[in-house]
C-alpha cells in the first residue's frame, strides 16, 4: 500500500461547518481508505463542536502541535516568530488595511508561522523517514506552506485547491467601495496571485472543485491536462435529505462568516434585496445560519433578520426554509451551500457566481439573479407559486444525485495519482 500525508488547518468537526472543512472530510477521508495516510494538523483542535472521530481513526497517525511539542520538542523550532512588520500587516488586515511589498498575502501569516515552528522540521523527519508517495496540501491552508517544503525527490506534493485566489481576490477587489479601501487590497490581491503562482509551479499536481477552475489553472499558470484534476464538489446525499416543502416564506442563508464573500453577501442581501421582498410580503423572516458572526453582522439583526452565529445543525434551518438566498457578488470554486440546499429539495436562489462552476439550468433546477431587483422579483414569483417552488426543488436534488454524490466523483483520483507517478 502506497504511503501518504496530509497537511490540513485542524481536525474538522462533525459534519463540518465549512466549505474547505467539509471537502476535508471527504477527499482525505477517501485518500485515507486507499494510502497509509498520516494526518498533520497546523492547529490543535479549538472548534466548539465534536470532532470528527470516524474520520480520525482512518489515519495511520494524527500529530497536533501539542502533542509534536510534548512528544518531539526538539524539532519544533523555538526561534520562528512573526516579526514586527509582520504582526503589524496582519493587524492592520483585520481592518482592511495592506501594506506593499508583502511576500504573501495576509491571512496566510499565522498558517505559515505556525506551520513552521511546530510542524515542519517533524513533518520533513517524517518524509524522509516513511518516504511518503504523497503529500496533500488541504485547502483550508491553501499554499501557505508549500514553499517551505523540503522532501525526498520521489514524494508528489499535491495541492488540493477550494478556490482560484487570482479569481477570488479580483472579485473581491472589485467590490471595495472606495477609493482608498480598493487602493489598500490591491497590494493583498497583488500578494495572493504572485504566492499563487509559485505555488502551483512546486505542486506536482493540483486538485480543483470544477472544470472551469481546471481550465483557469492551466490558463493562468501553463499546467498540463494531466497534472489538473476536477474532482467536484460533492454532497452526503443522505445526510442532506429530501425534505418537505416550506411554506411560510423564510428564506435562508447557510455558510461561514468569517469569509469575507459570505458576509459581504449578507449584507448585499440585508441591504439592498430583503426590503423589497418585505415591501410585498411583510411577513417573510431571513436567516444567516453560520459560525464566526462578526458584530457588524449581528448589528443588522431585526424583528424580521436573524444572525444565528454556529448552529449545531444546519438541517434544522434548511428544513424550515421556503427558499434558500446565496446572494454572492465574489469568490470562486463551487459553493456547498449551494449543493447542500439543493440536495435537501430547497429551491436555490443565486447569483451567477454562486452557480459558478455547476452544470446547472437556470430556470429547471435552480434559478439565477444577479440584481437586487431580480433577486427580489424571483423570490417573491417562487412565494406566489408554490407548485414551481417544489418542482424547482425535486429537479434539484436529481440533480445532485446524477453529479454531485461524493461516491461518484472521488473514485475519479485513483488513476490521476497513480499516473502522476510516472511523470
Amino acid at each position: 500500500m502506497k504511503k501518504a500525508a496530509v497537511i490540513s488547518l485542524t481536525i474538522p468537526e462533525i459534519p463540518g461547518k465549512s466549505g474547505g472543512e467539509i471537502r476535508d472530510i471527504y477527499l482525505f477521508g477517501y485518500l485515507a481508505r486507499h494510502y497509509q495516510t498520516d494526518y498533520f494538523s497546523i492547529h490543535n483542535y479549538f472548534g466548539q463542536g465534536e470532532p470528527d472521530r470516524d474520520f480520525i481513526k482512518l489515519f495511520a497517525h494524527v500529530y497536533e502541535p501539542c502533542m509534536i511539542n510534548e512528544q518531539y520538542h526538539a524539532m519544533v523550532d523555538e526561534n520562528v516568530r512573526l516579526s514586527a512588520a509582520e504582526k503589524l500587516r496582519y493587524r492592520l488586515s483585520l481592518h482592511g488595511r495592506y501594506l506593499p511589498g508583502q511576500k504573501l498575502p495576509a491571512e496566510l501569516l499565522g498558517f505559515r508561522n505556525e506551520f513552521n515552528r511546530y510542524i515542519r522540521r517533524f513533518f520533513e523527519h517524517c518524509a524522509r523517514r516513511k518516504k511518503y508517495d504523497y503529500v496533500f496540501i488541504s485547502p483550508q491552508v491553501n499554499p501557505a506552506i508549500i514553499e517551505d517544503l523540503a522532501l525526498p525527490d520521489q514524494t508528489k506534493v499535491i495541492w488540493a485547491m477550494y478556490d482560484v485566489e487570482k479569481v477570488r481576490h479580483k472579485r473581491l477587489l472589485e467590490t471595495k467601495k472606495t477609493r482608498v479601501d480598493r487602493w489598500f487590497y490591491r497590494f493583498e490581491a497583488a500578494a495572493a496571485c504572485r504566492f499563487e503562482k509559485a505555488a502551483a509551479a512546486k505542486s506536482d499536481g493540483i486538485i480543483v472543485v470544477s472544470d472551469l477552475d481546471r481550465r483557469r489553472f492551466a490558463k493562468y499558470y501553463n499546467r498540463s491536462d494531466c497534472e489538473v484534476l476536477s474532482v467536484e464538489n460533492g454532497v452526503d446525499v443522505d445526510y442532506f435529505y429530501a425534505m418537505q416543502a416550506g411554506t411560510d416564506y423564510k428564506i435562508v442563508f447557510v455558510g461561514n462568516m468569517g469569509y469575507a464573500s459570505n458576509a459581504q453577501a449578507v449584507r448585499y442581501f440585508v441591504k439592498k434585496v430583503f426590503p423589497l421582498i418585505v415591501k410585498k410580503y411583510p411577513q417573510t423572516h431571513f436567516y444567516a445560519v453560520g459560525a464566526n458572526a462578526s458584530q457588524e453582522l449581528k448589528s443588522l439583526e431585526t424583528d424580521h433578520v436573524t444572525v444565528t452565529g454556529m448552529v449545531s445543525d444546519v438541517r434544522d434551518y434548511l428544513k424550515m426554509a421556503h427558499i434558500v438566498c446565496v446572494p454572492l457578488l465574489a469568490g470562486s470554486g463551487t459553493k456547498y451551500k449551494v449543493l447542500e440546499a439543493m440536495a435537501c429539495e430547497k429551491p436555490v436562489v443565486t447569483t451567477s457566481i454562486g452557480a459558478e462552476g455547476l452544470m446547472v439550468s437556470d430556470g429547471k433546477n435552480i434559478v439565477i439573479a444577479d440584481t437586487a431587483q431580480e433577486m427580489a422579483d424571483n423570490v417573491i414569483r417562487l412565494f406566489e407559486h408554490p407548485n414551481r417552488c417544489l418542482e424547482i426543488g425535486k429537479k434539484a436534488r436529481e440533480f445532485i444525485l446524477a453529479n454531485h454524490d461524493w461516491n461518484a466523483v472521488l473514485p475519479k483520483i485513483d488513476a490521476w495519482v497513480e499516473n502522476l507517478c510516472c511523470h
